[in-house]
Formats: C-alpha cells, structure tokens, sequence
C-alpha cells in the first residue's frame, strides 16, 4: 500500500502479448481519414497477424512486406509502432518518400493514434512541444522522421527500429550519397540482434525497391 498507482504501473513488467494481441487489446483506429474507426478488429484483415507478429518478433530482424495496394500494410507497421513503445521500447525511425508524405502521415496518422489509444497515452510527456512533425519524445523512446530524399534526416542516429514506408516511391538514388537503406542499415548496427529494419510497399517494377529487397 506505500506505492501509488502510477509508481505501481511505472514499474511493472511487460505483458507478454505478440504484435497481433496487443493490437487486438489496445489499438484504436483514430485517423482522420479512417473508414471504420474504433478498436482494432483481426477479423478485417487476418492475413495481417502473421505480418505484425514477424514484426513483433526478437528473432527476426528484417522483415520485408511485398503487398498490394490498400490492403492494411502502414496499419500493421504503426501497430508495430505501439507495440515496440510499449512493450520492447527503443528508438525508432519512420522514413518516407518525401517530406510531404512524412508530415502528412505524422499529423493524420501517428500522432492521432498516440493520442487516441490510452495505452501509448499514457507514456506521452504531456508537452505539446514533444509531438511534431520531425520528431516525437515519448516517456519510453524517440520517434524520429526521415524521407527518402534527405540523407541528413538519416544520417547520425542511433536507431533500433527502422520502416521504410512505401520504399518504391521514394526518389532516385543519386549516388552522391549512400543510398537510403545503406544509411538506415548503418543506423542500426549498435543494436546488434535487437534491431528491426521494416521495408514496406506495393511494387512499381520488377527493378523497384520492394522487389529486390524482397527477392533478396
């Protein structure tokens, strides 16, 4: 009885939940322009479990989702975002096509959902100042943004968790720079088998991102 309830709920360990059952407990969908908001429900897109819970899992540190278009993909990754921050927290990096795109996803999609779930609430520091559209501090991790077109935004972090969102979109590698996966893989290399590096998107051509990763 000495110990308050936020020192209590402070200290206790982790659920031991995959991916797919947190999502199923705790994800609320709460974008903007979501078509069935509310609690997450696998029954919508059950060929996602197995994704998320590839996600979830310590023993896999790459995973590499060839898919079709709107078929829930960026859905399983931000529940991959929850898990990690709340289950197995570390720092993470969300990197998208274009600056465009990341603060677009940022306002609409990430913070909304931080906001939204009162499971990843409550480990928000309760200033407005720590969720913008470059980077996000939670009371568990970093959430750091990058896009494909700016190898500073990925360059000098130490990353446990990265996701390339829709990879075949991102610009043309000029190769005046190391390409944007090379980047992100050097991010990586601190957390040896705890790393996570996520590549997601609809493929554009046989020679795109996507499918040389996967066929890799």
């Amino acid at each position: 009885g000495i110990w308050t309830l936020a020192e209590r709920r402070a200290w206790a360990p982790p659920e031991k939940l995959t991916c797919s059952q947190w999502a199923a407990r705790y994800r609320i969908i709460t974008g903007k322009d979501a078509a069935e908001p509310g609690r997450w429900r696998h029954a919508r897109t059950p060929a996602l479990v197995e994704v998320m819970d590839s996600l979830g899992d310590p023993d896999i540190d790459e995973v590499i989702l060839r898919k079709a278009a709107r078929i829930g993909g960026s859905e399983a990754t931000r529940n991959a975002l929850g898990y990690w921050l709340d289950q197995d927290p570390g720092p993470v990096m969300l990197v998208y096509p274009s600056k465009d795109a990341a603060q677009e996803q940022i306002t609409n999609e990430i913070i909304p959902m931080l906001q939204g779930c009162p499971r990843l609430k409550r480990h928000l520091t309760g200033r407005a100042f720590d969720l913008n559209k470059s980077e996000i501090e939670t009371q568990r991790a970093r959430v750091y943004i990058g896009y494909g077109g700016s190898p500073q935004s990925l360059a000098s972090r130490t990353i446990r968790y990265v996701i390339f969102d829709e990879a075949d979109k991102f610009p043309e590698f000029s190769g005046r720079e190391a390409s944007p996966l090379a980047l992100a893989r050097r991010r990586l290399q601190t957390f040896g088998r705890r790393k996570k590096l996520v590549i997601i998107s609809t493929p554009t051509t046989r020679d795109g991102v996507i499918s040389k990763c996967f066929d890799e």
